[in-house]
Order: structure tokens, then C-alpha cells, then sequence
């Protein structure tokens, strides 16, 4: 059918999709932007999504699958073509700072159905809603579905490059009806997702350059209110001697609105070493439930056992009067950090204390001075 503007009024009442409270989505979205924050209102024909809302107005919207590798498919495959040899080619670039995240629908939520023939009919349309290549016919009939139908929460439809997978949009809502989900969140540039990433796009003719690992060569492990001030001066100093980008530590190394979760686990897994910050009662903690160490959740026990397993020096820092752990204090998955080799850093420190801490880690672990950048590269 060809283009043509909306009708007065709706022909018949749309049909409608349950979303239910629970239903885990998958979201592509830049790594600055939160997770939960849908998209604003476009101000061009070009860019954006085929039901975008449109400048001046005041809502914005929120693309979605409910398969993790339809939501990486919607967002790369439809401005790619094949060549002669039937290949499609995306570049890494495009990928690079962008995150897939996980995302569970906090309430049940009504959609208007676009799937079948007669879902379409029922609004006055047919398949070209979801096929026609310019948006600005498809956003008009966009913003009319919201005033047509002012109890519905999105848009559902098959994915037109992922059939015969569904995805959809959810408009913007003073309060988000999704919630992140940490488990498999991730940074679709680095090499954490590479091998899925090629294999889904692989089975769609596209292939992609080589990726790089984003590795930092030392993440800062402590506690909020605890080892502050040398988590602070030791951060400067590793920055002095490598760069910034090549120092984690938590306040410091995550830009505003950046998901929190998902940024941690990247860099705990490709970190080259993990210094672990120990106070006076770092191991009696109190959490919300009890003492914080025994929450395999915990984030401070968290980072350590992710970068345990992913083979990082992890390394002990006693500060001030701390005194070396003992493993009958500590659960057994971290009962190794007992028998490791403490570096200290005395009590009333200062800059020139942190520096000679450094200097030792560097005397230990000569290699973390190399020049990495080859190491970086990944087949």
C-alpha cells in the first residue's frame, strides 16, 4: 500500500499484546546512556527507529526484543547490503561504545499487536508499516496509534530481519516499566560478547574486523568509607605511571549515566591485576542482611572472584594498622587472598608512601610496565 496518511479515527479497536510483569527484554544502547532511559524525540528524518516520536513531542520511546540476538539484529542489519558475493560488512566501530542489556518489565504492560495481517487491517493498514525504508510516513502513523489508543504502552511486530522473531517499541512513561538485569549485560565492542556477536551476525552474511580488548592493567578493590582516601592516591599514581585509561576504580572511572553494573564486570574480567584494599574490620562489613562478605553478591566480593577466575594477580593492600587476613575469617571462596602476599602501605601515608607502593607492585610484577598495545589485539 502506498503511503498515504492516517484515518480520523481508528476503523476497529486494535489488538492488543500482554506483556507480562517479569518478561526479561534485550536493549542496544550507547554506553553514556542509562539502560532504563528511553530515547528522545527525534528533530530529523534522518536516524532513529521506524516509530520514533517526533520533535516537539514530549515523550520518547524505547526499542526492545524479546531475544538478545533479534535486539542486536534490528539495530545493526537494516542499513547494511550485500555486495556481489553475497557478504554484508559491519564495522567494529559501529559496536564500540554501545551495550546490550537485559531488562525485566517491572508491571504488565498492554501493546498494540502488529503481527498478522489482520492486527494490521484493524488499524488501517498492511505490511508496509513494517517494511516501508522512510520513516516519516511510519512515525506519523506512530504518534496517531498513541492518540488512537492512549492505553497502550508500545508497539509489538515481527522483525522484518529477524523472522519470525517479534520486537517492539515501549513509549516513554514518568515511570520506567523496566528494570536491569545484571547477569549478561555487556559491551558489545569488547571481547566479552565477540565470539556470540560474530556467530549472530555471521549467520546473516555480516562479517566484522578483528576486535581489540579493552584492558585496564590495574582495578581498585575496596570499600565505600574504607581505604577512601588510598584508593584515591593510589589511582593517581598508577595514572601518572600508565594513563588513566589503564587504572579502574569504581567513582572515578565510570562516566555519568554509564550502566553501573555492567561496566564493573567488563573491567574486573580483563583487568590485568586487581588490588584489593584491606582496612581494620574489612571482614565484619555489615550489609543489609548481615555481615557483607557472606552475600555472594556483594560487590567488593564480587569483583575479586570474577577477576580470580579470569586469571588476574589479585593482590592484598593492608592499610594503616591492618594486619594480614587470616582464611578462618573469610568465606571459602576468598580464603585464597589469606595466603597471598600483602604489600602495606603504614599508617599516616601520604603521596610519597603510595609512590614507593607502586614502585614495589612494579619491582613484583615487572610486566604490568610493558607496552601492551599488541597484546591488545584479538584474532
Amino acid at each position: 500500500m502506498p503511503s498515504r496518511r492516517p484515518p480520523a479515527e481508528l476503523p476497529r479497536e486494535p489488538a492488543r499484546h500482554r506483556l507480562a510483569a517479569g518478561t526479561v527484554l534485550w536493549r542496544v544502547h550507547p554506553n553514556h546512556t542509562e539502560a532504563v532511559a528511553a530515547d528522545p524525540p527525534v528533530r530529523s528524518v534522518f536516524g532513529g527507529g521506524r516509530f520514533d516520536a517526533v520533535a516537539p513531542a514530549e515523550r520518547g520511546q524505547m526499542y526492545v526484543s524479546p531475544a538478545d540476538r533479534t535486539a542486536v539484529l534490528e539495530r545493526f542489519l537494516p542499513d547494511l547490503v550485500f555486495d556481489s558475493d553475497g557478504r554484508r560488512f559491519l564495522l567494529r566501530r559501529a559496536v564500540e561504545r554501545k551495550r546490550l542489556s537485559a531488562l525485566r518489565v517491572t508491571r504488565d504492560l498492554s501493546l498494540v499487536r502488529l503481527v498478522s495481517g489482520e492486527d494490521l487491517a484493524a488499524i488501517g493498514q498492511d505490511r508496509w508499516l513494517l517494511t516501508e525504508t522512510q520513516y516519516g510516513p511510519t512515525r506519523e502513523w506512530a504518534r496517531w496509534l498513541r492518540e488512537q489508543a492512549p492505553w497502550a504502552d508500545g508497539i509489538v511486530w515481527q522483525s522484518t530481519v529477524d523472522l519470525p522473531a517479534e520486537t517492539m517499541v515501549l513509549f516513554e512513561r514518568d515511570d520506567p516499566p523496566v528494570e536491569v538485569v545484571d547477569w549478561q549485560s555487556g559491551e558489545l565492542g569488547g571481547v566479552e560478547r565477540a565470539a556470540w556477536l560474530g556467530a549472530v551476525l555471521g549467520a546473516h552474511g555480516v562479517q566484522m574486523d578483528s576486535p581489540r580488548r579493552s584492558r585496564v592493567k590495574a582495578f581498585i578493590n575496596y570499600r565505600k568509607g574504607e581505604c577512601g582516601e588510598a584508593a584515591f592516591l593510589l589511582h593517581n599514581q598508577l595514572a601518572l605511571r600508565w594513563g588513566d585509561q589503564k587504572v579502574f576504580r569504581d567513582n572515578r572511572s565510570i562516566p555519568p549515566g554509564q550502566v553501573f553494573p555492567g561496566e564493573l564486570i567488563d573491567k574486573v574480567r580483563t583487568c590485568r591485576a586487581l588490588l584489593v584494599l584491606f582496612g581494620l574490620g574489612w571482614e565484619d562489613h555489615r550489609g543489609a542482611s548481615g555481615r557483607a562478605l557472606d552475600d555472594p553478591q556483594d560487590w567488593v566480593r564480587r569483583e575479586i572472584e570474577e577477576a580470580t577466575a579470569a586469571g588476574a594477580e589479585v593482590v592484598p593492600v593492608l592499610v594503616g594498622a591492618r594486619r594480614q587476613l587470616t582464611d578462618r575469617n573469610l568465606p571459602d571462596a576468598l580464603a585464597h587472598l589469606a595466603q597471598r602476599q600483602a604489600l602495606h602501605l603504614p599508617h599516616g601515608f601520604g603521596e610519597a608512601e603510595v609512590k614507593c607502593l607502586v614502585d614495589r607492585l612494579i619491582e613484583r610484577m615487572p610486566w604490568l610496565d610493558e607496552d601492551d598495545d599488541e597484546d591488545e589485539k584479538t584474532a
